[in-house]
């Protein structure tokens, strides 16, 4: 089966993963930030683990949620 979606060009293909790696870096850095954040927050609350590491409470409801925008 073939379709008619020509390949994407050098220039292109190297445009969208310059836009791509650039959002993965920047997800990635705030993703590092919550972390810390929340690791700070745990050790306040006194919420140590018996090795020494702080604790994080994590929820999960098995759900997807489906984005409206």
């Amino acid at each position: 089966m073939h379709s008619n979606i020509s390949p994407l060009s050098s220039k292109t293909c190297k445009k969208e993963h310059n836009i791509i790696a650039t959002a993965w870096e920047k997800v990635t850095e705030e993703m590092y930030c919550a972390a810390v954040d929340e690791k700070q927050l745990a050790a306040q609350a006194g919420k140590i683990g018996p090795d020494g590491f702080p604790m994080l409470t994590v929820v999960m409801d098995g759900c997807w949620v489906k984005r409206l925008s």
